[in-house]
């Protein structure tokens, strides 16, 4: 009933600012995909680290927490991207030749700060006070390359399942971190062949220990890309069942890819998630849900394109970032009769915004209970 009220006002304001510019019509009988959230294709982590790698715990916290509720409370973020923990940057493993044994007295647990866990654990607690599912995924790469560099880890079904799982049970065991999905790599461009091979090891053995984490695939560079991935492995039987979500990026030729990315993955029931662009505008957003009918999409793929404030250039609103966060907030809309306008929302000298309209439980209140502006 919100929803239509809200469609109704919206129609009745559109017709007295401008006369008569369209009909607006609800057909509750179609629907679409289900929205499972919004995520950070950088990490958010990522904004974390200026403030705690040159602050004190106690000045940085305060700070640290208020650029976490701007995520979940003006942007609305759900999920991130995260980076795998434990592989050993000595170039040893983790095992001692058996890829279902693992040591964790050779783990590197320590590549994952424990200030870190408690900033991501707050982030998932909060979405999951909000009613929201978290889509936290993991992916090996850029902190210390201790996995997508080593070709007997990468190269290995086995040694590449249990650093997936690993991590994984980790996370869990020792912080409640959970991690929904997991990337092989990160813009492959090794044969299909083993990134099917790498799945088919690591989905049983995720499962056999009792987690929820699958993986996503193929997390290409392009559509196109991913979707050559895809058709060799269509009628794989032993390859989907370990699959969450088919996840692409959006550096290349996208179309008609993402039409036939949704297509394979409504017939297979799986989901299509959009998980890093640049500078992404409403056209791109608009485009990755109606053509690749995703159900997650990423704002950016680093900290400083999503959470600083974006210079306006005039006349240029369809190009501006979908988001910025900071001392103001802006974004582009559609204006009643086509026009584009600008819309800025100045948060106070805090970060968190005084829009927010819900009173935290005592499963979301800060670990040290402290909030400050600054």
């Amino acid at each position: 009933m919100r929803c239509l009220l809200t469609t109704t006002a919206l129609a009745i304001t559109a017709l007295a600012l401008c006369g008569h510019c369209a009909n607006v019509v609800v057909d509750a009988s179609q629907t679409f995909q289900t929205i499972e959230g919004w995520g950070h294709g950088g990490g958010i982590l990522g904004g974390t680290a200026g403030a705690s790698g040159l602050l004190s715990p106690a000045v940085a916290d305060p700070v640290n927490y208020q650029y976490l509720d701007c995520l979940l409370d003006d942007l609305g973020l759900t999920g991130t991207r995260t980076w795998e923990v434990g592989p050993r940057i000595d170039g040893t493993g983790n095992d001692h030749g058996d890829c279902d044994a693992i040591d964790w007295n050779l783990f590197e647990g320590d590549t994952f700060s424990a200030m870190d866990a408690a900033y991501l654990l707050y982030f998932q607690n909060r979405i999951l006070a909000k009613g929201y599912p978290s889509s936290f995924y993991s992916s090996p790469g850029y902190p210390t390359h201790a996995s997508d560099v080593k070709p007997w880890v990468m190269n290995h079904p086995g040694e590449r399942a249990q650093q997936i799982l690993a991590s994984a049970l980790y996370l869990k065991n020792t912080y409640g971190i959970i991690i929904n999905y997991a990337v092989i790599y990160n813009e492959p461009s090794m044969a299909f062949s083993l990134l099917a091979d790498d799945i088919k090891a690591v989905g049983p053995r995720l499962a056999a220990h009792g987690l929820p984490t699958l993986t996503q695939y193929a997390e290409a560079v392009a559509p196109q890309t991913d979707w050559s991935y895809i058709t060799p492995v269509q009628s794989d039987p032993d390859l989907w069942p370990s699959a969450g979500r088919i996840s692409y990026h959006n550096y290349g030729t996208a179309d008609p890819y993402r039409t036939h990315l949704r297509g394979y993955g409504k017939a297979r029931g799986l989901t299509t998630a959009q998980t890093e662009m640049g500078n992404p505008t409403f056209d791109d957003l608009y485009s990755d849900l109606t053509l690749g009918g995703v159900s997650y999409w990423e704002v950016a793929y680093s900290a400083s394109l999503t959470l600083t404030p974006k210079p306006e250039t005039p006349g240029s609103c369809h190009r501006a970032p979908i988001f910025a966060c900071g001392r103001s907030c802006i974004t582009c809309v559609q204006g009643p009769c086509g026009s584009e306008q600008r819309r800025v929302t100045q948060p106070s000298t805090s970060l968190r915004s005084q829009r927010t309209a819900w009173s935290p439980r005592s499963s979301e209140t800060r670990p040290d209970q402290r909030r400050r502006s600054i």
